[in-house]
């Protein structure tokens, strides 16, 4: 919930070409998925991990993109549980999933990343009490990661790969 929606605001704000035809390519790809009518969030893959990988691919930080892809790995485990307690079914999974490639082409940078946030958050309602899930997000948005960045940055460490500055 945290760390997917920044690296979609990292990506957004870098819109590289390559970036956005890459996601172009894994909406379409979604899309077709979706309209197969799938069962199970299974049938839905590779396409839905790689089009959540799409969104965040032009983040910068190979690092970041691995860390999304092992943790939709785990959420696909719990999803496949959940999945016949999906609020509108797959349709709904389909137009949330046009709405964020069309938001995030658009550089629609906020309302993006808070969409996505939601959307993320679907399996966890079916889990936790909205009471609760109001209580996270309230400390959640305490977190700053631009802060921690920073810090990094400060010690030499940059939000790529490689160290920017040894010190």
């Amino acid at each position: 919930l945290i760390v997917e929606p920044y690296a979609l605001r990292l990506s957004i704000e870098s819109d590289e070409p390559e970036w956005r035809k890459r996601l172009e390519r894994a909406w379409e790809s979604l899309r077709v998925a979706h309209a197969s009518s799938p069962k199970t969030p299974v049938d839905l893959e590779p396409a839905h991990t790689d089009f959540h990988l799409a969104l965040v691919a032009g983040c910068g930080s190979d690092v970041l993109v691995r860390t999304i892809s092992v943790l939709a790995t785990q959420a696909l485990r719990f999803r496949t549980l959940i999945a016949p307690r999906r609020p509108g079914g797959n349709k709904q999974s389909a137009l949330e999933h046009r709405r964020l490639c069309e938001l995030a082409l658009a550089g629609e940078e906020d309302e993006a990343t808070a969409f996505l946030a939601t959307h993320l958050s679907w399996p966890l309602s079916v889990a936790v009490s909205p009471t609760v899930i109001a209580q996270r997000f309230e400390r959640l948005g305490r977190l700053r990661p631009d802060l921690v960045l920073n810090g990094l940055s400060d010690l030499g460490i940059g939000i790529g790969d490689a160290v920017v500055e040894t010190g």
